[in-house]
């Protein structure tokens, strides 16, 4: 059975019309974009590092600098509004200030500007010139949730001594 040209005409309209609303509720709806929730609380406020502020060490309990203790509790968790390092500026997260892993949430803007650095990298190992044994006796300081260097061999009677890593206490062949 062949269907009549008044309900061919029915269905067009129909499609027509559903199509019509379907268009109307995706115009109407916008573009989608993609959030990202950190977990961030913000108890921290904002890490802001200013344009050319040269080299700066990051402590957390440098209370002149941050106006209070940073991640207070001490679980290595900082909860930051902002995170913004400026032009010309070097964080550095050393293993003396903070000696842990790092995590650092933000609940709005993350900028790291050109020309600006977070240094990871820890401090130089002592240099032993002249066999001091004052100076064989300092490890290196690592970088925040790092371990710490060896120490150099003083001369015949000083071995040296393997760094503080998770090998550390692998037997020896």
């Amino acid at each position: 059975m062949r269907p009549s040209t008044q309900s061919r005409r029915r269905s067009r309209i129909a499609v027509r019309a559903l199509g019509i609303v379907i268009a109307a509720l995706c115009i109407r709806q916008g573009p989608l974009a993609q959030t990202f929730t950190s977990g961030s609380d913000g108890s921290d406020g904002a890490l802001a590092i200013a344009t050319n502020s040269g080299t700066i060490l990051f402590d957390p309990l440098d209370t002149a600098r941050w106006g209070k203790v940073l991640d207070a509790d001490g679980d290595g968790v900082y909860n930051f509004t902002t995170i913004s390092i400026g032009s010309g500026s070097t964080l550095i997260l050393r293993g003396d200030k903070v000696n842990r892993p790092l995590y650092w949430l933000a609940s709005g803007a993350v900028v790291v500007s050109s020309n600006s650095a977070l240094d990871l990298s820890g401090a130089t190992g002592a240099a032993n010139n002249n066999g001091e044994l004052e100076v064989r006796r300092i490890p290196s300081i690592p970088g925040s949730g790092g371990y710490a260097g060896g120490r150099p061999t003083g001369g015949p009677c000083s071995a040296r001594h393997s760094g503080r890593g998770p090998r550390r206490r692998q037997r020896r062949r």
